[in-house]
């Protein structure tokens, strides 16, 4: 060996540690296929593109919500406004917006009064349509 160097002088000792390393490697792949490693690496491979697979579609399936919620949120809008419009042509008193709301959702809360959200929402609406 030189001094300076790891590297052997002679060319068939260093061919042969070579071949010792490509056998060692080649036993280590060997050993790899019969425990089944190979096997569960392509097993997992296969389950992470179900896997994107399923992400890509839940991917679409919220865009075409968020579609179908931009839509919704436009006609609510839409029939608010026209609403509001009538309201300041046909005053409508405050004791028929409440009977109307308890009368369409009492069945659904359970509560006689019917649903605090929705007579909020038809007093906000009856106040813009004020201005």
């Amino acid at each position: 060996m030189a001094a300076d160097s790891d590297q052997p002088l002679d060319g068939d000792a260093a061919t042969d540690a070579d071949a010792d390393i490509i056998a060692a490697a080649e036993a280590f792949v060997r050993h790899l296929e019969r425990e089944g490693v190979f096997s569960e690496i392509k097993a997992v491979e296969a389950r992470l593109k179900d896997l994107a697979d399923e992400l890509e579609g839940f991917g679409r399936q919220a865009s075409e919500r968020s579609r179908e919620t931009d839509n919704l949120a436009a006609h609510v809008l839409a029939l608010e406004s026209l609403v509001a419009t009538l309201l300041r042509q046909v005053p409508v008193p405050d004791s028929e917006i409440e009977d109307e709301v308890r009368r369409r959702t009492h069945a659904l809360t359970g509560d006689a009064d019917g649903s605090d959200l929705v007579h909020a929402i038809a007093r906000e609406i009856r106040d813009r349509s004020e201005y």
